[in-house]
């Protein structure tokens, strides 16, 4: 009466690329753990140099006004020897770590690196601009 069907008989492309994709999904090279993260590393390489620019003028205008003291030794030397050897040798040395971490990016430690100095770097920053309010507030109390 009635033939049972086969599996052979049934041609269906959907069904045909759906086992394709999930054949090259299982020979695929799989993707590392901390890939996302390696694949933000770029994004951050112009924000690292930012806020170190930012870092460099506000230790810079706190030092010169009395505000602060440098506590890095060298840095202090080199603000001791002149402002634009501080300047030159601060941007110069992040530069160089950056650019060293930026050659072993590919590797999960660098990337972590990268964005850990991010973070450093946004945290002083915070710290700068926290101290500016409180310095605003110290100058608004002087006034009155």
């Amino acid at each position: 009466m009635f033939e049972p069907l086969s599996l052979k008989a049934i041609h269906c492309p959907a069904t045909i690329a759906s086992a394709a994709t999930i054949a090259s999904a299982a020979t695929a090279t799989p993707r590392h753990p901390f890939q996302r993260l390696m694949d933000a590393v770029p994004a951050l390489m112009p924000s690292i140099l930012m806020l170190n620019i930012a870092d460099t003028i506000y230790t810079l205008g706190y030092v010169q006004n009395g505000l602060a003291v440098e506590d890095n030794p060298l840095m202090a030397e080199l603000l001791a020897h002149s402002p634009l050897a501080f300047v030159l040798g601060k941007l110069g040395l992040v530069c160089l770590g950056m650019f060293l971490l930026w050659r072993k990016r590919h590797q999960p430690l660098a990337s972590c690196g990268l964005v850990v100095l991010f973070l450093v770097y946004y945290g002083i920053l915070m710290v700068h601009l926290g101290g500016q309010q409180i310095s605003a507030e110290t100058a608004a109390t002087l006034w009155r």
